[in-house]
């Protein structure tokens, strides 16, 4: 059996994971869609973010201490409820609200910005653009 957390520490009443546990998640998910279109390419894969994103991504996953999964759907995890029941991530983040996870989207920025400065044109912060709009226009 998992171990409950206290309520206080509950990103909500039922749902057996942080706030940060969220927020890391997250993130993992988005650097999973913007790895994945890079890998799909057949030239400009930037190779140099693919090895940092993936990087950034296992101590994100490592920072986790809620029990999480990645279940039917591989594109986003699942958490569980006091109950024992998995929830998918995104219908905490449908709570929780794009704002919410605004310090993570400036780390990703960061992230994409360090390995698109220098270039004639950015390849990767526009990417990581799109998939994050994507993401939250499923909420609205």
């Amino acid at each position: 059996m998992t171990k409950v957390l206290q309520k206080k520490d509950r990103v909500s009443e039922t749902i057996n994971a942080t706030l940060e546990d969220i927020r890391n998640l997250y993130v993992v998910t988005i650097l999973d869609r913007v790895i994945g279109h890079f890998q799909k390419k057949l030239f400009g894969k930037e190779e140099e973010f693919q090895n940092e994103a993936h990087e950034v991504r296992g101590k994100h996953l490592e920072a986790v201490n809620c029990e999480y999964s990645w279940g039917k759907h591989i594109s986003s995890p699942t958490v569980e409820t006091i109950d024992g029941i998995t929830i998918n991530v995104t219908k905490v983040l449908e709570i929780l609200g794009q704002k919410s996870m605004h310090s993570k989207d400036e780390l990703l920025e960061e992230l994409c910005y360090k390995c698109d400065k220098g270039k004639d044109e950015f390849t990767i912060i526009p990417v990581l653009q799109k998939k994050v709009r994507n993401f939250w226009i499923y909420f609205e």
